[in-house]
């Protein structure tokens, strides 16, 4: 799916073939809002899983696949309590804790939710003689993953898995979802246009045709 064949869709349901009322700069805009829109639909339902799932273990949605990105830490200096991830994060899905840099020793740290309280925390006991340490993390939106174990010593990093922001879709910048997402993006798109030119029930519609759409999407 390319960004052309996505303002193509959107504009033959305004109607328009080519640029008239609605600019390229104005469709693409909300083709991306689209786009985000559904990201966090998606996100929203991941959540969910989560918090139902007794160990947080759930599967990840496949049209956010394509937005997994993989962020390894610098080495980290003694008493580290928290990263800050490059790129703005959506959902933290995992973090591994490797001991003394050379990725021959990962640990798989515990994402802790908020609703456990303070209870791991006597259990995250940090110590390299202890080949059973637990290490547990937290994640506070937009970008920091908090330690709950600040790192001892100058050795080991942490690599984060999450959900990235996608980029905006542009006339050289194509949608970073699969195309099985392409209706609800443009009919997100068209509810948008449709209520900045004041047709407020019809644009209602088509964002119940977002919603409807995205369910299927959001649930795979």
């Amino acid at each position: 799916m390319t960004s052309a064949e996505l303002l193509a869709r959107l504009r033959t349901m305004l109607d328009e073939a080519s640029a008239g009322f609605w600019t390229d700069v104005e469709a693409y805009a909300a083709l991306s809002d689209g786009q985000l829109q559904l990201c966090e639909l998606a996100v929203g339902v991941l959540k969910a899983k989560k918090e139902a799932s007794e160990n947080g273990d759930v599967k990840i949605p496949e049209c956010l696949k394509a937005l997994l990105t993989t962020e390894m830490s610098v080495i980290l200096t003694s008493g580290t309590a928290s990263i800050t991830l490059s790129h703005e994060a959506l959902e933290l899905i995992s973090v591994l804790y490797t001991k003394d840099n050379s990725q021959s020793d990962s640990v798989p740290c515990y994402i802790r939710k908020a609703s456990y309280g303070d209870v791991f925390i006597s259990r995250n006991v940090f110590g390299t003689a202890n080949a059973n340490s637990e290490y547990f993390v937290s994640f506070q939106p937009p970008s920091t993953v908090v330690l709950e174990t600040p790192v001892s010593g100058s050795y080991g990093s942490h690599t984060s898995a999450y959900i990235k922001v996608p980029g905006d879709i542009s006339a050289t910048v194509d949608p970073a979802l699969p195309s099985r997402t392409m209706e609800p993006i443009v009919q997100f798109a068209f509810a948008r246009m449709l209520a900045k030119d004041q047709r407020l029930e019809e644009s209602v519609n088509a964002f119940k045709n977002f919603l409807q759409l995205s369910q299927s999407v959001v649930m795979e």
